[in-house]
């Protein structure tokens, strides 16, 4: 590890004093436990061949590449960081992602970003992340380029995105950051993977506890209301990932927030902040009258304000909009089919005895309900 000690603390020239010593020593000592933790290594080059750039953030810049032996192409993100991780003692954002990353190695999930390596590089002070490669790119491109998806699209990147969800809570982890430019597309049949757990956090460590956290952190268009609580109040727990999914669900059936300061005006005087607090947005025509009744009552329960009442994941993938059956027909009351049962029994019988009258509203309920049936209608689970 030559060059670690001026990447962990740069050193007078005159030379540094005993204490300045121990003090690297201590901090060279921490990483390499960090090294040996993660299994971070240090010869990228000599199994990764860079083909090109593939973009630029402020934190990191993504590279194409290729594994020398096997030729097979991977995606590189590359961050500038080590001095900053030395200077934080380890404790940043980087190595947390790295941290579940490296735990979610241990499990497969189809819809979660698989990290293959890990790499530091002292002399160019940075570290590497090496993940498969996304060959169709961002969720939000597709969207962009399409201007919304289709129903049938939507409900297959959905069921992908909430199972992944569903898996990453189970392991007692919250994303916190879920938008389309953090959803990536494998192939043109949409198929997807949920990604950049730069803020994600494990906020259960026994199955039995379920903690909260209180950072404020995540993407402004796609924070819940119990992010945006004053300090003192804030406190949140896996359903921030609902509505954030709620959220992207809505843009991609009309391709377009359900939140934003655009909306902003002397009819409707809110801010963003004020619009997601209030929960307050609305299906504007006519980019949703083609949308059934029931993605609508789905994205509602997604985008409940009360998190208490906000819908589980394991509720959304049962959901009928995601199973794809017909809105349940209304529900008969009681007495309704008791005077059903009746006026069968009286027309089974050979005198004419008069049936009980059915009122107006439950014979259009059963109508209603004989359509439903002849549609092959389930009800939610």
């Amino acid at each position: 590890m030559s060059g670690l000690a001026e990447i962990i603390q740069e050193t007078p020239s005159e030379g540094p004093s005993d204490s300045q010593v121990k003090a690297q020593t201590s901090n060279e000592i921490s990483f390499a436990e960090v090294m040996e933790q993660y299994d971070i290594k240090t010869n990228f080059h000599q199994q990764y061949r860079v083909i090109q750039q593939l973009g630029k953030g402020h934190f990191a810049t993504v590279y194409l590449c290729a594994n020398r032996v096997t030729d097979v192409a991977c995606a590189v993100k590359t961050f500038k960081t080590l001095k900053s991780l030395a200077s934080s003692g380890f404790n940043d954002p980087l190595i947390h992602e790295i941290q579940l990353l490296r735990e979610l190695r241990n499990y497969y999930h189809p819809n979660l970003m698989r990290m293959i390596n890990v790499f530091a590089d002292f002399e160019k002070n940075n570290i590497s992340l090496v993940f498969n490669l996304a060959e169709e790119g961002e969720l939000f491109n597709w969207i962009v380029s399409k201007q919304k998806l289709t129903e049938n699209e939507t409900r297959r990147v959905f069921r992908q995105l909430i199972s992944a969800i569903q898996f990453l809570h189970g392991r007692g982890w919250v994303h916190r950051d879920i938008k389309p430019e953090n959803i990536l597309v494998l192939d043109k049949s949409l198929t997807i993977q949920l990604g950049d757990f730069g803020v994600a956090k494990q906020i259960r460590t026994e199955p039995s506890l379920d903690e909260l956290t209180t950072t404020l952190c995540g993407t402004p268009s796609y924070v819940a209301p119990e992010i945006l609580q004053e300090t003192v109040r804030r406190r949140y727990g896996f359903g921030v990932d609902v509505w954030s999914c709620g959220v992207v669900l809505y843009i991609c059936l009309c391709g377009f927030p359900p939140f934003s300061d655009e909306l902003y005006s002397r009819e409707s005087p809110y801010t963003l902040a004020q619009q997601i607090r209030m929960g307050r947005f609305d299906y504007p025509s006519p980019y949703w009258d083609d949308i059934p009744d029931s993605a609508l009552d789905l994205i509602g329960k997604m985008l409940t304000v009360d998190a208490s009442k906000r819908i589980s994941p394991s509720k959304c993938l049962c959901h009928p909009w995601m199973c794809d059956t017909p809105w349940p027909a209304p529900e008969i009351p009681a007495d309704a089919e008791k005077a059903l049962s009746l006026r069968d029994q009286a027309t089974n019988l050979d005198t004419p005895w008069p049936a009980p009258e059915i009122p107006a509203d439950v014979q259009k309920a059963l109508t209603l309900r004989g359509r439903a049936a002849n549609l092959g209608a389930e009800l939610p689970c």
